[in-house]
């Protein structure tokens, strides 16, 4: 048979069935639209979870009480022995497995900044954080270890945040907030990262020392988390 003879056999079958044919092309159009927005969907996720994570390392590891055993065993949280500062040292010392770990917790606190009062969350971490989080200053200097035994009535601002009150970063730096009526001189403000990093958005965040935060933020109520950083 002829080229020319399939072709018209093949062109009269389509006109006598267009709608099998129509049906055909749009599953064939359907399944493959599907295929490659399921692909850019899943790739779109796994850029945006390197991107949050991006920062930490491989070896960080999150300490998180389980919340849900707790709810079924009745524990209740001020029966829990509550991870401090003290212990985290030991924890570090005691570990070979361990380059460095950090507390984390956080509180709501009646906060005035440049004029401006409002209730926001406030993080307070110990001085770790810089190197486990990857969080450097891009203005003044971040929160030490000194800071947090001295317990030092200091702040490192969230980039966004400095810019949101002082209209540039930079002019934060010297400045005073009140956090529950308490004055913190601001040390630092951070790096711009324009994401998550990890649990936290530095951006958005006011950081405290840990110390300054289990005395004047911290609900009794509240679960101190570790974030610790495993040899490679």
């Amino acid at each position: 048979m002829k080229l020319t003879e399939m072709l018209r056999i093949i062109w009269i079958n389509i006109l006598q069935n267009k709608f099998k044919v129509i049906l055909s092309s749009l599953g064939i159009i359907v399944g493959a639209t599907t295929i490659v927005l399921v692909i850019a969907i899943g790739k779109g996720g796994e850029a945006e979870i390197t991107k949050q994570f991006g920062d930490l390392s491989a070896a960080t590891i999150y300490i998180n009480p389980d919340e849900a055993k707790m709810k079924l065993s009745n524990i209740g949280t001020s029966k829990i022995e509550r991870l401090n500062y003290e212990l985290m040292k030991e924890i570090k010392e005691e570990n070979p497995y361990l380059d460095d770990i950090m507390l984390l917790d956080s509180g709501l606190g009646n906060v005035i900044i440049n004029g401006e009062a409002y209730l926001r969350n406030i993080t307070g971490v110990t001085g770790e954080y810089e190197e486990i989080f990857n969080l450097s200053a891009a203005y003044g200097e971040n929160i030490t270890e000194n800071d947090v035994e001295d317990k030092s009535l200091v702040t490192v601002l969230g980039y966004d945040v400095a810019v949101n009150y002082y209209g540039r970063a930079e002019y934060a730096v010297g400045e005073y907030i009140s956090i529950n009526n308490k004055f913190l001189k601001i040390i630092g403000v951070l790096e711009r990262k324009g994401d998550n990093v990890g649990i936290i958005l530095p951006d958005a965040s006011v950081f405290i020392p840990y110390s300054v935060g289990e005395e004047y933020v911290f609900s009794d109520s509240s679960i101190p988390r570790a974030v610790a950083l495993a040899n490679d």
